[in-house]
């Protein structure tokens, strides 16, 4: 748990450096890396590399599913409150927040939410097989 503290305050740190640099950019590592840090998280906790199979990725996404969704709805609402005080010379942190969090949701549920749930499918489907196969064998 340590390192998910000390890694995400490593790559906050350096955001802050790069949001001064363009606001695109920034907006798009924030995305990213609260995209991507709960899957690893979930992957180490879950010792995925030991056990490396379509079952265990697909329980891995469905967990960081969870992580994602919490800091989505939270840092909605945290820019839903930025917003009502925000005006032409707010400062840069806040219009990046603001940015980020709305683009954060637009990823997360008409590209990051479909693609789950199409694994998941996918799964849902191989496990009926194998058990088709199982009850044919018998």
């Amino acid at each position: 748990m340590n390192g998910f503290y000390i890694a995400l305050l490593l790559s906050l740190s350096i955001l802050i450096i790069i949001m001064y640099i363009n606001y695109i950019i920034t907006t798009t590592i924030v995305i990213v890396l609260l995209l991507i840090i709960p899957i690893i998280y979930r992957v180490v906790t879950n010792k995925l590399f030991k056990n490396f199979t379509f079952k265990s990725i697909v329980k891995t996404l469905n967990q960081a599913l969870i992580y994602q969704s919490i800091i989505g709805v939270t840092i909605l609402l945290i820019s839903m409150i930025l917003s009502n005080s925000y005006s032409d010379n707010s400062d840069v942190f806040t219009t990046i927040f603001i940015e980020s969090s709305y683009c954060y949701v637009i990823v997360g549920c008409f590209w990051y939410l479909p693609i789950i749930v199409l694994i998941n499918l996918v799964n849902l489907i191989i496990i009926q097989i194998y058990k088709r196969r199982i009850k044919l064998d018998d």
